[in-house]
């Protein structure tokens, strides 16, 4: 079953129409890569990435740009899916396919599966692979 809050982001994923920094923020926090951690004196909220380095919420800044790069969609697939092994990438005229095979138990030690994104760009697609692998999706959810 997919995690409820993985799902909604999903679906914001699945409907954007290009990159979005309010997106990539919200992936962040989806994954556990960041979290809110206090109010700075100008009103502003201070997030803490996984390295403990503060950051004031500034669009651009302080996240990396997951729903616009394919190197950043690509870090955080190997970030929060360690047992990740493989993606595969397919290039339509109306859509890019970005599929990721999970090893959860190990290469041949049963549980894998495979989850599927499909967007206009290839980072959105990835990104939404990477959240329905990390939220639990099996195979029938691609």
């Amino acid at each position: 079953m997919t995690n409820p809050d993985h799902a909604a982001l999903v679906e914001r994923l699945e409907n954007a129409t290009g990159p979005d920094r309010e997106l990539d923020r919200d992936i962040g926090f989806a994954v556990g890569s960041w979290s809110i951690r206090n109010i700075d004196p100008h009103g502003n909220l201070i997030y803490v990435p996984s390295d403990d380095t503060y950051y004031a919420d500034h669009p651009g800044s302080m996240y990396p740009a997951f729903t616009e790069s394919v190197d950043a969609a690509l870090a955080l697939a190997e970030k929060v899916l360690p047992s990740m092994r493989t993606i595969s990438t397919c290039d339509d005229t109306l859509a890019v396919s970005a599929k990721i095979w999970v090893y959860p138990n190990g290469l041949s030690n049963g549980g894998e599966f495979m989850v599927e994104g499909m967007q206009q760009s290839l980072p959105l697609a990835l990104c939404i692979a990477v959240l329905k692998a990390h939220g639990g999706a099996d195979a029938t959810d691609s």
